[in-house]
């Protein structure tokens, strides 16, 4: 299971969803690489995004899209629990399946 971490909403000045951007101490504290998909969840709904470093986000933040602040019922300032995304193959379950 990978790891998680709960951080501070701040909206992004881009407007199409799909991706987030935290800080690079945040990408190691989670256990992926950039671009890889994460799982972000507030207190209503999950949502998958690709996520990416970034040395200008500010620690302890996720810079998040309008689309997506709005699909996660989320506003500036919100905590979100963010944590790496794990397939089924990532997990090895389809071999199990197989």
């Amino acid at each position: 299971m990978s790891n998680a971490v709960e951080l501070k909403v701040q909206p992004s000045m881009v407007k199409i969803g799909g991706s987030a951007r935290v800080h690079t101490k945040s990408m190691s504290a989670l256990g992926i690489r950039d671009g890889e998909l994460a799982v972000i969840r507030s207190d209503k709904r999950d949502i998958l995004v690709n996520l990416f470093s970034d040395t200008m986000v500010e620690e302890g933040c996720i810079k998040l899209r309008e689309g997506d602040m709005e699909k996660l019922s989320v506003v500036p300032g919100s905590l979100i629990r963010v944590m790496g995304h794990e397939g089924l193959l990532k997990r090895g379950l389809m071999d199990k399946l197989l």
